[in-house]
């Protein structure tokens, strides 16, 4: 698949390969995503799941605390999947608002911090 923003989403997946945070697009809301065997998980689970399936052992247990089910999402969007393609990585991810307030449809909505925030829709 070709990347849409040339060297934005290597960037991007870059950063998440070394631990650090991505806001991105999906085909709903912006979302903020990181590696999934990073710390970040930490500060954002439990949260909403999509599919749950039957963990593998390289899943985290902060992932599935309690269980042997974990979430899975694979987004329908271009960017979101081309930053999962590239970061050779999971990906752990939740939407890119502060709690208790509407998730994001616009990049210009988003309020948190992230390392990286260039992988706009076009």
């Amino acid at each position: 698949m070709p990347l849409s923003t040339g060297r934005d989403i290597r960037k991007a997946a870059a950063i998440i390969k070394r631990g650090g945070t991505v806001i991105y697009p999906t085909e709903t809301v912006y979302g903020l995503g990181a590696n999934v065997f990073s710390d970040f998980i930490k500060r954002f689970l439990p949260g909403a799941v999509t599919v749950v399936l039957k963990k593998k052992k390289a899943v985290p247990d902060i992932l599935t605390p309690g269980t042997d089910l974990v979430g899975i999402r694979y987004p329908d969007h271009r960017i979101a999947a081309q930053l999962i393609e590239c970061a050779g990585v999971p990906i752990t991810s939740t939407s890119a608002n502060i709690s208790g307030e509407k998730p994001p449809t616009r990049v210009e909505e988003i309020k948190i911090e992230a390392d990286y925030r260039n992988l706009y829709s076009s």
